[in-house]
């Protein structure tokens, strides 16, 4: 669970082995200046299939060992008598992140984003399993203005307190009932900082559209969620962004992305439980291209059209890359792979489910051993 300062991309390879397709060339957008600090790794080898090995617990396919935060479970059920959910998910290093009470199933994400204004809309069905009676629970949201909260269809009063939205249901949720929180508001979102190791991270607004990488809990900073990486989920995304512009999400797509008075919507699943950190809603002016690897496996890049040259690189090496760490850590856990490369200055990498993001500069194919004179570590 790791996010990675990388080196620049050394120039185009041999020609791709997949089959791609391409999508019209965008307008240029402009890069935001100031990189940080951070580690220095190999991008592909760390972002495609480390940090989806590590990271990202596979509803099917290989069985990969939990990370260190996952050891920090939910409230199981029977574990507490009382029915308040605790405003933490009990992580020490933590201790606000993550909300006891509950399991998180599933998230259904109706999104809105107009760059020029820089205002979210959003309407977020979260559907849980209780692990204890429930007369009030807690989901994190950070800032944002929340308008209507139901709980199973029916009016729930709520507060805020902090990046906390207790909210109480119109009646007890007794233990083991499964449950639907629908969550609407909107805003300009916020990102979080920490000068100390990341700087700026989750939502980041962008000339064209936002820049979204949340480790390790920025997922607050776009739709209300229990906010730690214990708490994994299936994911349902409907992202309306202006006609023009792309909007990127983890899994798959699960149809043509449709087009009415001059915004578009696209709709991505991911149906492979994820944490929330590694969420995104990326969205800007992209070139994208599809492919498969030699193994078969779908492929999803996109660049902004500063990185153009960058396109088929992206789409070979994390074929072949992805490819390869399945021969080592056993079968690749989900339905696709890919990369964006957006011309925010962020500095790092995320690996971000199916969708590993370079934030302003394009990743190199190093050698692990060369990654790891420059970092101490090739896998971090």
């Amino acid at each position: 669970m790791s996010t990675h300062r990388l080196p620049p991309f050394p120039g185009p390879t041999t020609a791709s082995t997949t089959a791609p397709t391409t999508t019209p060339t965008t307008t240029p957008t402009t890069t935001r200046a100031g990189v940080r600090a951070g580690r220095s790794v190999s991008a592909l080898i760390c972002a495609v299939a480390v940090g989806a090995a590590t990271a990202c617990a596979p509803s099917e396919g290989a069985v990969v060992a939990p990370s260190q935060a996952a050891a920090v479970a939910p409230v199981t059920p029977g574990a507490s008598k009382s029915t308040t959910g605790a405003p933490g998910i009990g992580d020490p290093d933590f201790p606000d992140d993550g909300n006891g009470g509950y399991d998180v199933q599933h998230y259904d994400l109706r999104l809105s984003y107009d760059p020029a204004s820089r205002k979210l809309a959003g309407s977020a069905t979260i559907e849980a399993k209780a692990a204890q009676d429930l007369t009030s629970f807690d989901l994190d949201l950070h800032g944002l203005t929340v308008s209507r909260v139901t709980v199973d269809g029916g009016a729930a009063s709520f507060d805020r307190s902090k990046d906390e939205l207790v909210i109480e249901p119109g009646k007890r949720i007794s233990n083991g009932h499964r449950f639907a929180v629908t969550v609407d508001y909107a805003g300009v979102p916020e990102p979080m900082h920490d000068s100390a190791n990341l700087g700026e991270y989750g939502f980041i607004s962008t000339a064209d559209g936002a820049f979204v990488t949340c480790e390790p809990n920025g997922a607050k900073t776009w739709f209300p969620s229990n906010d730690h990486p214990s708490d994994k989920a299936t994911y349902d995304f409907r992202i309306t962004v202006p006609e023009g512009l792309t909007a990127i999400a983890n899994g798959e797509m699960t149809g043509t992305p449709q087009t009415k008075a001059g915004r578009t919507t696209f709709a991505w699943r991911e149906k492979h439980p994820m944490a929330s950190y590694l969420a995104t809603m990326t969205t800007g002016k992209f070139q994208v291209r599809t492919g498969t690897s030699d193994k078969g496996l779908p492929i999803y890049v996109a660049v902004a059209d500063s990185f153009r040259g960058s396109l088929d690189q992206l789409l070979t090496q994390t074929g072949k890359i992805t490819d390869y760490w399945s021969t080592v850590f056993g079968p690749y856990p989900f339905s696709s792979t890919g990369g964006v490369i957006d011309d925010y200055a962020a500095g790092y990498a995320l690996e971000n489910q199916t969708k590993p993001i370079y934030g302003g500069f394009s990743p190199s194919p190093r050698s692990s051993r060369t990654s790891s004179r420059t970092s101490g570590s090739a896998t971090a």
